[in-house]
């Protein structure tokens, strides 16, 4: 099976092992460049609702890649590979704390963009293939 077939039928299945693969990378990253180890006011933003969200939206990204491949859709392959791209960039980012979070923010909201632009783009394809 070829990278393209496999991001427009099992992008769930990309994205699973791309989230672990990039947030190991990130820590061995962070542990070798020695960023983790100031402690300063990030400890007082951990923990916040924001950070759950940002944390969550590779589960959101799962389940509904795993719907639309239940379903049968096919997603872009433009936007898939502009998604998997950001997500792993957002991911990695993400494994870094001391990194400023608006970064991390930004990254993800970028992600979360492309996700909903391929979300959308997929179903408006298969919508437009049943014509």
């Amino acid at each position: 099976m070829n990278i393209d077939k496999l991001l427009k039928t099992r992008l769930f299945l990309v994205f699973l092992v791309s989230f672990w693969l990039s947030f190991i990378l990130g820590d061995i990253l962070s542990s070798i460049l020695k960023l983790n180890e100031t402690i300063g006011w990030k400890l007082e933003i951990i923990n916040t609702p924001i950070e759950f969200i940002t944390g969550y939206l590779p589960v959101l990204y799962f389940i509904v890649y795993l719907i639309l491949s239940l379903l049968k859709i096919k997603t872009d392959l433009f936007w898939s590979k502009i998604h998997l791209i950001s997500f792993v960039i957002s991911i990695t980012i993400f494994s870094f704390t001391d990194i400023d979070f608006k970064i991390i923010y930004i990254a993800s909201g970028i992600s979360f963009i492309m996700f909903i632009t391929n979300a959308v783009v997929s179903l408006k394809n298969k919508n437009s293939d049943l014509k």
